[in-house]
């Protein structure tokens, strides 16, 4: 009787443990496709980097750097990611992290491009950019103040996007 009892306090203590924040985690795919990962599968070359210091623009979640300028140090490239939303920076950094990455190149050479890497990088920030899906501006309509608009005056949209290339650091 008393471990029928024991049994049956300690299989809903089980279930309830197992179905805690730990059975939740994101799976390394899952974390790629969030990020749009593509790895490069062409051989590794001699990659162009910067004769002088470079600082990385930010310093991502898990501690990868995010470069605007080609990096001072020898790497090799992983592949490339390629977000959007209000967390993209997350979901690049977790990516690159998933994929092995040290660092993220959003800004691009002729060296990538004749690699046959596609993307071209960039990092759009709360970058305002004209709203192609926008109703042309309606001049007569003057039903509501809000509607009087200048016809100079695009409807604009704010874009967060980033496209950028993963990199790992070689060792020297």
């Amino acid at each position: 009787m008393k471990f029928a009892t024991l049994i049956l306090c300690l299989v809903p203590a089980m279930i309830l443990l197992s179905s805690g924040p730990a059975s939740n985690a994101t799976s390394p795919e899952k974390t790629l496709k969030k990020g749009g990962y593509v790895p490069f599968t062409s051989p590794q070359q001699d990659w162009p980097r910067s004769n002088k210091h470079v600082i990385p623009l930010e310093i991502g979640k898990g501690g990868v750097a995010i470069y605007d300028q080609l990096p001072d140090r020898p790497y090799e490239v992983l592949g490339t990611v390629s977000t959007s939303g209000d967390l993209l920076v997350k979901h690049a950094c977790l990516a690159a992290t998933a994929a092995g990455a040290s660092a993220i190149l959003v800004m691009g050479d002729k060296a990538f491009t004749d690699a046959g890497i596609a993307i071209q990088p960039h990092w759009l920030k709360n970058a305002r950019m004209p709203d192609t899906h926008a109703p042309p501006p309606d001049e007569h309509r003057l039903d509501h103040p809000d509607r009087i608009k200048s016809s100079d005056t695009p409807a604009t949209i704010v874009v967060n996007e980033l496209d950028g290339i993963l990199i790992r650091w070689k060792l020297r």
